[in-house]
């Protein structure tokens, strides 16, 4: 008895497809409520800001929490209208970077409201976090923001030399700012948040 193998039929995949998929994925991740963004480059003393903080209060957060799949974390180093592409579809966007007023003292932490509604607030990062320019042109293009963005910081000292870690103000500082966005999350009330605050490294 011999067996007959036939070659089975092709798939046929039609061409929208991908896009389809794509879009299906996308729409997935963004049903998630809250994307946390550390900004930064760790490779770069105080700049690296963000990204350490973030990956502290990741840690915090997944051995705390039952329910992870309401956060996102996202690593990045562009800022301005970069962000547009990473905030659009979520609830909730926590940003961490590094702050450069230059008129409180290294290691001072900052916290700030932006809801996408009320007057827009400006304040100088180390990536240039231009919300008013940001919502400007999500507005302009109909692309859906963040109802809530609020961005933590610390006061740098050095963002130009090459290394890993911070100054010591700025390091001691890290886990404060852990501890108060891990504190304003478990509240969920973003709402009794002032439109710019200046925290002492004390809190």
């Amino acid at each position: 008895m011999r067996l007959s193998l036939q070659q089975p039929a092709s798939i046929i995949i039609p061409f929208a497809l991908p896009n389809f998929v794509d879009k299906f994925c996308k729409n997935f991740i963004m049903q998630k409520k809250i994307i946390i963004i550390g900004l930064g480059n760790e490779f770069i003393s105080d700049d690296g800001v963000g990204i350490f903080v973030l990956r502290y209060l990741k840690s915090k957060l997944l051995s705390s929490l039952n329910d992870n799949d309401n956060f996102v974390f996202e690593e990045l180093s562009v800022g301005g209208l970069g962000l547009l592409d990473y905030i659009s579809g979520f609830n909730k966007c926590l940003i961490i970077d590094t702050i450069l007023t230059r008129t409180q003292p290294p290691g001072t932490v900052y916290r700030f409201k932006q809801n996408s509604s009320d007057e827009l607030v400006k304040i100088k990062s180390s990536h240039q976090i231009n919300l008013p320019q940001v919502i400007g042109l999500a507005k302009l293009l109909k692309i859906e923001v963040p109802d809530e963005m609020i961005i933590y910081g610390i006061e740098g000292e050095d963002i130009t030399t090459f290394k890993i870690g911070c100054t010591e103000s700025v390091q001691e500082a890290i886990p404060k700012l852990v501890d108060i966005i891990y504190d304003d999350i478990m509240k969920l009330d973003y709402k009794s948040i002032p439109s710019l605050e200046c925290l002492s490294t004390d809190t």
